[in-house]
Protein backbone atom coordinates (compact mmCIF):
# COMPACT_ATOMS: atom_id res chain seq x y z
CA UNK A 1 0.00 0.00 0.00
CA UNK A 2 1.42 3.37 -0.78
CA UNK A 3 1.54 6.43 1.21
CA UNK A 4 -1.39 8.32 -0.71
CA UNK A 5 -3.39 5.19 -0.30
CA UNK A 6 -3.08 4.68 3.55
CA UNK A 7 -4.16 8.26 3.50
CA UNK A 8 -7.24 7.48 1.49
CA UNK A 9 -8.20 4.73 4.03
CA UNK A 10 -7.64 6.86 6.72
CA UNK A 11 -9.91 9.58 5.12
CA UNK A 12 -12.36 7.12 5.01
CA UNK A 13 -12.42 6.21 8.69
CA UNK A 14 -13.23 9.96 9.51
CA UNK A 15 -15.81 10.41 6.69
CA UNK A 16 -19.52 10.88 7.65
CA UNK A 17 -21.61 12.33 10.42
CA UNK A 18 -20.25 10.56 12.93
CA UNK A 19 -16.70 11.04 12.14
CA UNK A 20 -16.13 13.03 15.70
CA UNK A 21 -16.90 9.58 17.76
CA UNK A 22 -14.78 7.14 15.22
CA UNK A 23 -11.68 9.38 15.78
CA UNK A 24 -12.20 10.29 19.23
CA UNK A 25 -12.38 6.45 19.61
CA UNK A 26 -9.55 5.92 17.50
CA UNK A 27 -7.63 7.90 19.57
CA UNK A 28 -9.39 6.46 22.56
CA UNK A 29 -7.88 3.33 21.80
CA UNK A 30 -4.31 4.64 20.99
CA UNK A 31 -4.03 6.34 24.36
CA UNK A 32 -4.76 2.67 25.62
CA UNK A 33 -2.41 0.81 23.78
CA UNK A 34 0.63 3.76 23.30
CA UNK A 35 0.15 5.46 26.57
CA UNK A 36 -2.08 4.74 29.60
CA UNK A 37 -5.23 2.97 30.98
CA UNK A 38 -7.91 5.40 32.16
CA UNK A 39 -8.07 4.16 36.11
CA UNK A 40 -12.10 3.54 35.95
CA UNK A 41 -11.35 0.61 33.74
CA UNK A 42 -8.51 -1.27 36.07
CA UNK A 43 -9.71 -3.18 39.02
CA UNK A 44 -7.89 -0.47 41.72
CA UNK A 45 -9.05 1.85 43.76
CA UNK A 46 -8.16 5.46 43.73
CA UNK A 47 -5.89 6.38 46.61
CA UNK A 48 -6.61 9.66 47.95
CA UNK A 49 -4.51 11.74 49.93
CA UNK A 50 -6.01 13.24 53.37
CA UNK A 51 -6.86 16.27 51.57
CA UNK A 52 -8.46 14.82 48.48
CA UNK A 53 -10.71 12.83 51.28
CA UNK A 54 -11.49 15.45 53.47
CA UNK A 55 -12.82 17.63 50.10
CA UNK A 56 -14.62 14.59 49.28
CA UNK A 57 -16.75 14.76 52.61
CA UNK A 58 -16.98 18.29 52.43
CA UNK A 59 -16.35 20.24 49.36
CA UNK A 60 -15.88 23.62 50.88
CA UNK A 61 -13.90 23.22 53.69
CA UNK A 62 -10.17 24.77 54.26
CA UNK A 63 -7.82 22.09 53.69
CA UNK A 64 -4.27 24.17 54.79
CA UNK A 65 -4.16 23.04 58.35
CA UNK A 66 -4.77 18.92 58.18
CA UNK A 67 -2.52 17.82 61.58
CA UNK A 68 -2.55 14.29 59.76
CA UNK A 69 -0.34 15.64 57.23
CA UNK A 70 3.22 15.68 57.43
CA UNK A 71 5.34 16.64 54.94
CA UNK A 72 5.30 20.31 54.13
CA UNK A 73 4.45 18.91 49.99
CA UNK A 74 1.34 17.74 51.37
CA UNK A 75 0.52 20.50 53.44
CA UNK A 76 1.29 23.05 50.67
CA UNK A 77 -1.02 21.19 48.31
CA UNK A 78 -4.02 20.81 50.62
CA UNK A 79 -3.44 24.51 50.76
CA UNK A 80 -3.81 25.46 47.32
CA UNK A 81 -6.60 22.64 47.17
CA UNK A 82 -9.07 24.68 48.89
CA UNK A 83 -10.26 27.50 46.47
CA UNK A 84 -10.37 24.26 43.82
CA UNK A 85 -14.70 24.54 43.75
CA UNK A 86 -15.58 22.25 40.79
CA UNK A 87 -13.50 19.52 40.91
CA UNK A 88 -14.17 18.86 44.89
CA UNK A 89 -18.06 19.68 44.56
CA UNK A 90 -17.73 16.39 41.45
CA UNK A 91 -15.47 14.56 43.50
CA UNK A 92 -18.13 15.18 46.60
CA UNK A 93 -20.77 14.09 44.28
CA UNK A 94 -18.95 11.01 42.82
CA UNK A 95 -18.62 9.62 46.48
CA UNK A 96 -22.20 10.52 47.81
CA UNK A 97 -23.50 8.83 44.71
CA UNK A 98 -21.32 5.63 45.01
CA UNK A 99 -19.56 6.40 41.95
CA UNK A 100 -15.58 6.00 41.02
CA UNK A 101 -13.63 8.89 42.45
CA UNK A 102 -12.21 9.02 38.52
CA UNK A 103 -14.98 9.23 36.44
CA UNK A 104 -15.35 13.02 36.63
CA UNK A 105 -10.96 12.97 35.50
CA UNK A 106 -11.85 10.58 32.82
CA UNK A 107 -14.97 12.23 31.80
CA UNK A 108 -12.54 15.50 31.56
CA UNK A 109 -9.76 13.48 29.14
CA UNK A 110 -12.66 12.01 26.51
CA UNK A 111 -13.72 16.11 26.27
CA UNK A 112 -10.01 16.61 26.07
CA UNK A 113 -9.50 14.23 23.39
CA UNK A 114 -12.83 14.91 21.59
CA UNK A 115 -12.11 19.01 21.80
CA UNK A 116 -8.51 18.24 20.28
CA UNK A 117 -9.94 16.40 17.34
CA UNK A 118 -12.51 19.09 16.85
CA UNK A 119 -9.87 22.22 17.15
CA UNK A 120 -7.67 20.37 15.03
CA UNK A 121 -10.34 20.12 12.15
CA UNK A 122 -11.56 23.36 12.80
CA UNK A 123 -7.73 25.42 12.58
CA UNK A 124 -7.02 23.69 9.42
CA UNK A 125 -10.26 22.66 7.67
CA UNK A 126 -9.26 18.90 7.48
CA UNK A 127 -10.59 15.91 9.64
CA UNK A 128 -7.40 13.71 8.60
CA UNK A 129 -5.45 16.44 10.61
CA UNK A 130 -8.16 16.71 13.49
CA UNK A 131 -7.33 12.73 14.15
CA UNK A 132 -3.77 13.54 14.04
CA UNK A 133 -3.65 16.43 16.95
CA UNK A 134 -6.20 13.62 19.15
CA UNK A 135 -3.46 10.52 18.31
CA UNK A 136 -0.82 13.46 19.67
CA UNK A 137 -2.85 14.16 22.54
CA UNK A 138 -3.22 10.96 23.70
CA UNK A 139 0.54 10.61 23.71
CA UNK A 140 1.24 13.22 25.68
CA UNK A 141 1.41 13.60 29.84
CA UNK A 142 -1.57 15.84 29.13
CA UNK A 143 -3.39 12.81 28.66
CA UNK A 144 -2.05 10.68 31.49
CA UNK A 145 -2.86 13.17 33.86
CA UNK A 146 -6.66 12.94 32.87
CA UNK A 147 -6.47 8.96 33.06
CA UNK A 148 -3.53 7.84 34.52
CA UNK A 149 -2.56 7.24 38.56
CA UNK A 150 0.92 6.97 39.74
CA UNK A 151 0.99 7.40 43.12
CA UNK A 152 -1.34 9.57 45.25
CA UNK A 153 -4.69 10.29 43.01
CA UNK A 154 -5.13 13.69 41.76
CA UNK A 155 -8.69 13.85 40.19
CA UNK A 156 -9.08 17.34 40.04
CA UNK A 157 -6.60 17.29 37.16
CA UNK A 158 -8.62 15.87 34.48
CA UNK A 159 -11.21 18.05 35.30
CA UNK A 160 -9.36 21.10 35.02
CA UNK A 161 -7.92 19.94 31.46
CA UNK A 162 -10.97 19.09 30.40
CA UNK A 163 -12.34 22.36 30.98
CA UNK A 164 -9.49 24.17 29.06
CA UNK A 165 -10.20 21.54 25.71
CA UNK A 166 -13.84 22.60 25.91
CA UNK A 167 -12.92 26.16 25.78
CA UNK A 168 -11.02 25.88 23.11
CA UNK A 169 -13.15 24.07 21.28
CA UNK A 170 -15.78 26.24 22.35
CA UNK A 171 -14.90 29.74 20.53
CA UNK A 172 -17.55 29.81 17.89
CA UNK A 173 -19.82 30.27 20.85
CA UNK A 174 -19.11 33.12 23.57
CA UNK A 175 -21.58 31.98 26.01
CA UNK A 176 -19.71 28.02 26.24
CA UNK A 177 -16.56 30.29 25.96
CA UNK A 178 -17.12 32.02 28.65
CA UNK A 179 -18.50 29.10 31.35
CA UNK A 180 -16.25 26.92 30.32
CA UNK A 181 -12.70 29.75 31.14
CA UNK A 182 -14.52 30.31 34.76
CA UNK A 183 -15.40 27.03 35.87
CA UNK A 184 -11.99 25.80 34.49
CA UNK A 185 -10.23 28.49 36.50
CA UNK A 186 -12.27 27.24 39.77
CA UNK A 187 -11.71 24.13 39.14
CA UNK A 188 -7.39 24.64 39.21
CA UNK A 189 -5.67 28.44 39.01
CA UNK A 190 -3.30 26.96 36.52
CA UNK A 191 -5.98 26.71 33.64
CA UNK A 192 -5.53 31.31 33.64
CA UNK A 193 -2.22 30.28 31.96
CA UNK A 194 -3.79 27.93 29.29
CA UNK A 195 -6.25 30.87 28.55
CA UNK A 196 -3.64 32.96 27.75
CA UNK A 197 -2.76 29.97 25.21
CA UNK A 198 -6.50 30.17 23.82
CA UNK A 199 -6.37 33.77 23.43
CA UNK A 200 -3.31 33.34 21.32
CA UNK A 201 -5.21 30.50 19.44
CA UNK A 202 -8.47 32.81 18.78
CA UNK A 203 -5.55 35.65 17.55
CA UNK A 204 -4.04 33.22 15.02
CA UNK A 205 -7.07 31.17 13.75
CA UNK A 206 -8.10 31.94 10.41
CA UNK A 207 -12.02 30.98 11.13
CA UNK A 208 -13.13 33.90 13.27
CA UNK A 209 -13.12 37.54 11.88
CA UNK A 210 -11.69 40.43 13.51
CA UNK A 211 -14.40 41.37 15.40
CA UNK A 212 -15.15 37.72 16.62
CA UNK A 213 -11.72 38.03 17.78
CA UNK A 214 -12.35 40.82 19.97
CA UNK A 215 -14.84 39.41 21.44
CA UNK A 216 -13.76 36.32 22.51
CA UNK A 217 -10.80 37.95 24.14
CA UNK A 218 -13.35 40.27 25.92
CA UNK A 219 -14.97 37.19 27.16
CA UNK A 220 -12.16 35.14 28.55
CA UNK A 221 -10.64 38.61 30.18
CA UNK A 222 -14.18 38.67 31.73
CA UNK A 223 -14.22 34.81 32.80
CA UNK A 224 -10.96 35.24 34.90
CA UNK A 225 -11.96 38.56 35.89
CA UNK A 226 -15.14 36.96 37.28
CA UNK A 227 -13.18 34.57 38.79
CA UNK A 228 -11.10 36.61 40.69
CA UNK A 229 -13.70 38.50 42.38
CA UNK A 230 -16.22 35.70 43.19
CA UNK A 231 -13.38 33.66 44.52
CA UNK A 232 -12.03 36.56 46.63
CA UNK A 233 -15.70 37.08 47.75
CA UNK A 234 -15.71 33.00 48.89
CA UNK A 235 -12.45 33.35 50.20
CA UNK A 236 -13.83 36.12 52.48
CA UNK A 237 -17.45 34.78 53.46
CA UNK A 238 -15.76 31.07 54.52
CA UNK A 239 -12.57 32.81 55.94
CA UNK A 240 -10.50 30.53 54.07
CA UNK A 241 -6.82 30.72 54.64
CA UNK A 242 -4.44 32.58 52.25
CA UNK A 243 -2.33 29.76 50.29
CA UNK A 244 1.08 29.52 51.12
CA UNK A 245 3.92 30.24 48.60
CA UNK A 246 6.48 28.81 50.98
CA UNK A 247 7.02 25.63 48.79
CA UNK A 248 7.44 27.44 45.60
CA UNK A 249 11.08 27.69 43.99
CA UNK A 250 12.40 26.17 47.45
CA UNK A 251 14.47 23.41 44.71
CA UNK A 252 14.77 25.99 41.40
CA UNK A 253 18.82 24.47 40.94
CA UNK A 254 17.36 20.81 40.71
CA UNK A 255 14.44 21.54 38.41
CA UNK A 256 15.95 23.04 36.46
CA UNK A 257 18.30 20.10 35.71
CA UNK A 258 14.93 18.18 34.97
CA UNK A 259 13.64 21.28 32.25
CA UNK A 260 14.65 19.69 29.36
CA UNK A 261 12.51 16.85 29.98
CA UNK A 262 9.89 18.74 31.07
CA UNK A 263 10.26 20.87 27.50
CA UNK A 264 9.83 17.65 25.58
CA UNK A 265 6.87 16.00 27.48
CA UNK A 266 4.92 18.69 27.09
CA UNK A 267 4.42 18.68 23.74
CA UNK A 268 6.71 15.99 22.71
CA UNK A 269 6.25 15.14 18.49
CA UNK A 270 4.41 18.22 18.58
CA UNK A 271 7.45 20.26 18.92
CA UNK A 272 7.70 19.37 14.76
CA UNK A 273 4.90 21.20 13.86
CA UNK A 274 5.58 24.14 16.22
CA UNK A 275 9.22 24.52 14.48
CA UNK A 276 7.75 24.80 11.29
CA UNK A 277 5.27 27.61 12.62
CA UNK A 278 7.93 29.06 13.80
CA UNK A 279 9.64 29.34 11.13
CA UNK A 280 7.02 30.00 8.95
CA UNK A 281 6.52 33.77 10.77
CA UNK A 282 10.22 34.28 10.88
CA UNK A 283 9.98 33.96 7.09
CA UNK A 284 6.95 36.18 6.74
CA UNK A 285 8.28 38.51 8.79
CA UNK A 286 5.61 38.23 11.44
CA UNK A 287 7.66 39.42 13.87
CA UNK A 288 4.97 40.59 16.89
CA UNK A 289 3.29 37.06 16.60
CA UNK A 290 6.48 35.24 16.67
CA UNK A 291 7.64 37.15 19.97
CA UNK A 292 4.29 36.33 21.75
CA UNK A 293 4.09 32.44 20.80
CA UNK A 294 7.62 32.69 21.98
CA UNK A 295 7.44 33.96 24.83
CA UNK A 296 4.25 32.20 25.63
CA UNK A 297 6.16 28.65 25.26
CA UNK A 298 8.35 30.58 27.49
CA UNK A 299 6.46 31.48 30.22
CA UNK A 300 4.18 27.91 29.95
CA UNK A 301 7.88 26.30 30.65
CA UNK A 302 9.06 28.87 33.46
CA UNK A 303 6.01 28.00 35.21
CA UNK A 304 6.86 24.91 36.15
CA UNK A 305 10.00 26.18 37.66
CA UNK A 306 7.59 27.62 40.96
CA UNK A 307 6.13 23.90 41.48
CA UNK A 308 7.79 20.85 42.89
CA UNK A 309 4.88 18.63 40.53
CA UNK A 310 6.47 20.05 37.56
CA UNK A 311 4.96 17.53 34.49
CA UNK A 312 1.61 18.24 35.44
CA UNK A 313 2.13 22.19 35.30
CA UNK A 314 3.57 21.63 32.11
CA UNK A 315 0.83 19.30 30.55
CA UNK A 316 -1.53 23.09 31.27
CA UNK A 317 0.56 24.21 28.02
CA UNK A 318 -1.27 21.60 25.68
CA UNK A 319 -3.50 24.35 23.87
CA UNK A 320 0.00 25.88 21.94
CA UNK A 321 -0.62 22.35 19.78
CA UNK A 322 -3.57 24.07 18.57
CA UNK A 323 -1.52 27.31 18.38
CA UNK A 324 0.94 25.35 16.09
CA UNK A 325 -1.67 24.00 13.67
CA UNK A 326 -3.23 27.22 13.27
CA UNK A 327 -0.27 28.91 12.49
CA UNK A 328 1.03 26.54 9.53
CA UNK A 329 -2.74 26.83 8.25
CA UNK A 330 -2.90 30.16 8.26
CA UNK A 331 0.49 30.97 6.59
CA UNK A 332 -0.75 28.97 3.88
CA UNK A 333 1.65 25.66 4.02
CA UNK A 334 0.25 23.22 1.76
CA UNK A 335 -2.39 20.50 3.54
CA UNK A 336 -0.69 17.81 2.20
CA UNK A 337 2.54 18.90 4.12
CA UNK A 338 0.46 19.93 7.38
CA UNK A 339 -1.16 15.95 7.42
CA UNK A 340 2.59 14.69 7.17
CA UNK A 341 3.77 17.08 10.10
CA UNK A 342 0.76 16.07 12.07
CA UNK A 343 1.43 12.39 11.49
CA UNK A 344 4.96 12.49 12.22
CA UNK A 345 3.84 14.80 15.35
CA UNK A 346 1.63 11.99 16.09
CA UNK A 347 3.79 8.74 15.72
CA UNK A 348 6.99 10.84 17.70
CA UNK A 349 3.97 11.50 20.41
CA UNK A 350 2.76 7.99 21.19
CA UNK A 351 6.00 6.14 20.72
CA UNK A 352 7.77 8.17 23.29
CA UNK A 353 7.70 7.41 27.13
CA UNK A 354 5.78 10.07 29.30
CA UNK A 355 7.95 10.85 32.34
CA UNK A 356 6.06 12.23 35.87
CA UNK A 357 8.53 14.32 37.06
CA UNK A 358 8.53 15.53 40.86
CA UNK A 359 11.03 17.51 42.47
CA UNK A 360 12.24 15.26 45.94
CA UNK A 361 10.93 12.45 44.09
CA UNK A 362 13.11 11.59 41.03
CA UNK A 363 11.10 10.54 37.61
CA UNK A 364 8.73 7.92 37.25
CA UNK A 365 7.70 6.37 33.19
CA UNK A 366 4.11 6.13 32.76
CA UNK A 367 3.91 2.81 30.61
CA UNK A 368 1.45 1.60 28.23
CA UNK A 369 -1.63 -0.30 29.09
CA UNK A 370 0.21 -4.09 29.66
CA UNK A 371 2.37 -2.55 32.57
CA UNK A 372 0.68 -0.03 33.86
CA UNK A 373 -2.61 -2.26 34.75
CA UNK A 374 0.18 -4.59 36.85
CA UNK A 375 1.99 -1.81 38.33
CA UNK A 376 -1.16 -0.31 39.57
CA UNK A 377 -2.53 -3.40 40.90
CA UNK A 378 0.95 -4.27 42.65
CA UNK A 379 0.59 -0.52 44.13
CA UNK A 380 -2.88 -1.04 45.99
CA UNK A 381 -2.28 -2.29 49.58
CA UNK A 382 -4.11 -4.99 50.89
Amino acid sequence: MTKGEAMTQLERLVSGRAWLMKAGALSFVALMLFGCAPVLLLPVEARLSVAYKMKAEEPLSDTSNIQAVMTNGQRSHGEKLTPRLVGSLLLAGSKRLGLNAHLAPTLGGLVLLLSGIAVGHRVTGDRLCGLWVGFTLAGLYVAAACFAMIGPSKPFDGVALGFVGLTAWAMGRSWLLGLSAFLGCWTDERVIMSLSFVALLIHVSSTLAPEEKRVRWLVIVASVAAYVISRAVVHQLLGWETPSTSMMAIKVPETLLSMQVVAWTTLEGAWLPMAVALGLLHRDGKRWQLLILVGLLVGGLGSCVLVLDISRTAAFSFPLLFVAFAVLKERGLELARIRHLGAAAAVMSLLSPNHECVIGFGMRWIPPLPIVSFFLTEQVPS
